[in-house]
């Protein structure tokens, strides 16, 4: 809705407002329908929308209602790893960070996380991950998430980045998820990427089925 299309220019902010607003619970999951509208609200500027240069969305001008957080969680140059916790925990899904540089390693995780994987506490889901990173990603997934995640480094511009791949849970299966990882510089660590993660295995089969469907005959 809020890109240009073959057929129609982007939609106006307060029309993406409205439908999503009727469509909670409907046709979209009610959870994530508040978020994006609470960013919405956030988002005078309407910066949540194409622009000509793709980097161009800066989320940093967004705030989040969170009391124990800087204003702008993005105006701080340093963050202290806490507040991105608080930041965390204002989320309802999947929540993590891990270093940017260096030895990769994780440095939190929420439950949520551990439910994404199938693990039921810390110790089974750093035995399966290796609490790295590398280690969350399905083998074969891997090169084409790092490559994303190396230009994003390269590129320094700290913009909200979005990825789609694949895990393996503890008990063998593959699930999707969907990731909105950002680059930020943190006073204990330096640079660290703050992850929401969600299942989306869900979603992504729906996909795969439409495509799949003859139009005409609905089959």
């Amino acid at each position: 809705m809020t890109s240009n299309r073959s057929y129609r220019h982007l939609l106006a902010q307060n029309i993406v407002r409205s439908e999503i607003e009727n469509g909670k619970s409907k046709q979209f999951d009610p959870v994530f329908a508040d978020i994006m509208l609470e960013l919405i609200d956030a988002d005078k500027d309407y910066q949540m929308r194409e622009f000509s240069d793709p980097t161009a969305l800066d989320i940093g001008k967004m705030t989040y209602s969170t009391a124990t957080q800087p204003t702008n969680l993005h105006e701080a140059k340093h963050l202290s790893i806490s507040q991105l916790v608080d930041f965390g925990r204002s989320m309802p899904g999947g929540f993590f960070v891990y270093r940017a540089h260096g030895d990769e390693e994780l440095i939190y995780a929420n439950d949520i996380v551990f439910d994404i994987f199938g693990c039921n506490n810390l110790s089974e889901f750093k035995s399966l991950t290796g609490y790295t990173f590398s280690g969350m990603v399905y083998e074969l997934d891997l090169e084409r998430i790092e490559n994303s995640i190396n230009h994003q480094i390269q590129q320094d511009t700290k913009k909200l980045d979005y990825v789609e791949y694949r895990i393996r849970r503890k008990n063998g299966d593959i699930r999707w998820v969907d990731d909105y990882g950002r680059l930020v510089s943190t006073i204990e660590y330096g640079d660290v990427f703050y992850v929401l993660i969600r299942d989306i295995t869900e979603q992504h089969n729906t996909r795969l089925k439409i495509s799949d469907m003859d139009h005409l005959t609905k089959a």
